[in-house]
Parts: structure tokens; C-alpha cells; sequence
């Protein structure tokens, strides 16, 4: 929270999309390094990003819909958050049975570039 009040918002968004990415990446090693502690530093790596993303992307939230339509905001957010959990999850099952865990991975990171491309083409009045 504190950085999300210090640094520009939609900065952290971006970088640490391009983080996530990056460390979700890490996962396609595994198999190389033959160690599940790899895998759970990759997967703790992604939570500490993943909690420095979220502040930021709460706190900008008013600046995006208004303090007026925050609240519908959120309720809104939070349905697409449970839909995207269930589609996501069901996407990743179908690639994972289909193409490979390693296809899974590679779109899961792809994801984080779609998002940080997103909250670039946002346009801010700050």
C-alpha cells in the first residue's frame, strides 16, 4: 500500500505485469532443475509481485470510474475477478490436456503482457 501511494500507480501496474511474466516463465526451468523448491520460490515470487500489484491497481480504481461509481466498480471487479478465476482455470485444464503444461504456462504469461499492454493504452487524468 504504501508504495501504491509513493510511485506513479499505473507504473507498477506495468512492471509488475512484465515481472509476472518473467517469473512465470521461471516455471518452464523446473523439470531442469529437478528441485520442488524451484518451484516454490518461483510461485512465492509471483505472490510478492502479485501483492505489490494489487494496492496499486485498488488504489487506482477511483482515479479510473470516479468516487462516485466506485462501489459499482467493485462489485463489477469482483464478479469479473470469480468469472476470470473460473474461465481461467477451465482455459488452463483444456491447454494443459490438449497442447502440455508448458503451453498452459507460456499463455498464463502471455497474460500478464496482455495486461500490462491494457493499463499502457489507458489513458489517465492524474
Amino acid at each position: 500500500g504504501v508504495l501504491a501511494d509513493r510511485v506513479d500507480r499505473r507504473k507498477i501496474l506495468i512492471y509488475c505485469d512484465y515481472a509476472r511474466s518473467i517469473a512465470v516463465l521461471l516455471l518452464l526451468l523446473a523439470p531442469n532443475i529437478g528441485s520442488n523448491l524451484f518451484v516454490y520460490g518461483a510461485l512465492t515470487l509471483i505472490s510478492i509481485i502479485s501483492a505489490l500489484f494489487e494496492p496499486a491497481r485498488s488504489a487506482l480504481t477511483p482515479t479510473l470510474v470516479g468516487k462516485e461509481r466506485i462501489v459499482i466498480a467493485n462489485i463489477i471487479g469482483s464478479m469479473l475477478w470469480s468469472v476470470g478465476l473460473i474461465f481461467g482455470t477451465f482455459l488452463g485444464g483444456v491447454i494443459t490436456e490438449l497442447l502440455g503444461w508448458q503451453y498452459a504456462i507460456i499463455v498464463d504469461s502471455l497474460t500478464y503482457l496482455l495486461s500490462a499492454g491494457c493499463v499502457l493504452r489507458m489513458e489517465l487524468d492524474l
